[in-house]
């Protein structure tokens, strides 16, 4: 480990125990900490970004999140972070197409009609 990963490091549990102590404290806002934790951790553990970045969530939102912003870029790496870009719009793009092959819009519009049909009974009944 480099001095920047210790550092890292040593951040995210302090950010860690303050989000930690925001759970039990009202008056303390937990979510912004444990996420600076979370961002910090993957700065120093490159096994813990790896699995970061692997998750269905950061492919979709957290993606676009680190790429505006210079300081994550920073701590995350760039070079890391144009694959990763790369790789969730490939998934995206199979995700939609598997969607389609599904036939789940089918399978909405049959609900639709099932649902349509029953408020019509439904009213018809009231009458």
């Amino acid at each position: 480990m480099n001095v920047k990963q210790i550092v890292f490091l040593i951040l995210g549990i302090i950010f860690l125990i303050l989000g930690l102590i925001g759970l039990a404290l009202p008056v303390i806002p937990q979510i912004p900490f444990l996420i600076t934790a979370v961002v910090l951790f993957a700065g120093a553990l490159p096994v813990f970004k790896k699995r970061l970045m692997g998750t269905k969530i950061y492919r979709e939102h957290g993606c676009s999140i680190v790429q505006r912003f210079k300081i994550l870029r920073d701590i995350l790496g760039e070079e890391e972070l144009e694959y990763m870009a790369e790789v969730a719009e490939e998934m995206s793009d199979a995700g939609d197409e598997a969607y389609r092959e599904d036939g789940w819009d089918a399978y909405s519009q049959e609900t639709e009609t099932e649902s349509e049909a029953e408020t019509a009974e439904s009213s018809a009944r009231e009458k």
